[in-house]
């Protein structure tokens, strides 16, 4: 009776190291080919701005404003041909690896002003710590037939996703 016991020990024994083989067996191939999880930080955004250019009778009626996700500017375009220019500083300060998915500028319901952004375009990667610039041009169309507003007030947000 005792060495049946043992035997039926033995046999659990080697079945439990069976199945702890086995197991370790395949589970290290899927567990290589998962992502290894690190903790990061995300702050990419408006970091400085300035107005660079005007042209005719363009002029603020604010200073040009911006915080981490957005910046904004209220002009007076009273002509057509009018224009005005800021560059906004955008900068990702985490490490985080990110990826500009959109471009926004709204201009509200008026149709007097066109709308032109330079440099920073959608698909462009900022690394950790980089610096990169936008430029958003305002301008009074040229062949505009109503009457316009003159004030417009625009509104810039960058839109970001992780690379």
């Amino acid at each position: 009776m005792r060495e049946k016991k043992k035997n039926y020990v033995i046999v659990f024994a080697l079945f439990v190291l069976f199945l702890a083989v086995g197991y370790s067996t395949f589970v290290q191939p899927l567990a290589d080919k998962l992502p290894i999880w690190t903790p990061g930080d995300w702050c990419v955004g408006f970091v400085d701005a300035e107005k660079v250019k005007t042209t005719g009778n363009a002029s603020e009626n604010n200073p040009v404003s911006y915080d981490l996700t957005r910046g904004w500017f209220n002009v007076n375009l009273t002509q057509p041909g009018d224009s005005i220019t800021y560059e906004f500083t955008i900068q990702n300060k985490g490490n985080i690896t990110a990826k500009v998915n959109g471009i926004y500028v709204y201009t509200g319901n008026n149709s007097f002003v066109s709308v032109k952004t330079d440099g920073l375009g959608v698909g462009e990667v900022l690394k950790p710590k980089q610096k990169t610039k936008l430029r958003v041009t305002a301008k009074y169309k040229e062949n505009y037939n109503g009457l316009p507003a003159n004030t417009e007030e625009l509104l810039v947000i960058v839109n970001y996703v992780q690379k």
